[in-house]
């Protein structure tokens, strides 16, 4: 897997972070990503938890938070899927119709499966997410990769592969610039 590094959004840096790196991919049917943040975790505000049964929660993104955005190239190129995870094992996925719009849990066949190691200086999150009933395997995706980052004082800051507007905004539709291909079925 080659890896791959996520920008801050100017203004919004968060100093104990030093950076963030992610890899994403396709295996059977799933999307596979990885983040590694590095940086003075004791400075920033990481939810605990690793290591205990995560559940479906809403609002993961108030806090630190990391974020993966799909989205199916059919002819609807506006609906897309956006999941979260939290370092404590938490998640949650959302479909959209188009940009911010008709949002609600997505209809999974199975919960991702979240690991996550921490070192002195590092945080790294796993996830693979059973994309079965939401993106045919054999199709193209194009992806975001994004994560939010609080620190102890309650500032976030927010990384993605790219800040194509003013603010930073995940949600994008210029931000899904990752393109993964799909395994033919017979």
């Amino acid at each position: 897997m080659i890896k791959r590094t996520l920008r801050p959004f100017i203004g919004n840096e968060v100093d104990a972070v030093e950076g963030i790196e992610y890899g994403v991919w396709r295996d059977a049917g799933c999307i596979c990503v990885e983040y590694d943040l590095y940086g003075l975790l004791s400075h920033l505000e990481i939810p605990e938890g690793a290591g205990l049964e995560g559940k479906r929660s809403d609002e993961l993104w108030r806090h630190t938070c990391f974020e993966l955005f799909v989205r199916e190239e059919t002819g609807n190129k506006t609906h897309y899927l956006e999941c979260n995870f939290s370092p404590a094992g938490d998640w949650n996925m959302y479909s959209f119709s188009s940009y911010r719009e008709a949002m609600e849990q997505a209809k999974i066949a199975a919960e991702p499966k979240i690991t996550i190691e921490q070192a002195k200086k590092t945080l790294t999150l796993r996830a693979e997410v059973d994309l079965t009933g939401l993106v045919s395997a054999s199709s193209v995706i194009d992806v975001g990769v994004g994560c939010i980052v609080e620190n102890k004082a309650g500032k976030l800051g927010y990384w993605a592969v790219t800040h194509p507007g003013e603010k930073p905004d995940f949600h994008d539709p210029r931000s899904f610039e990752i393109r993964l291909i799909g395994t033919k079925t017979h």
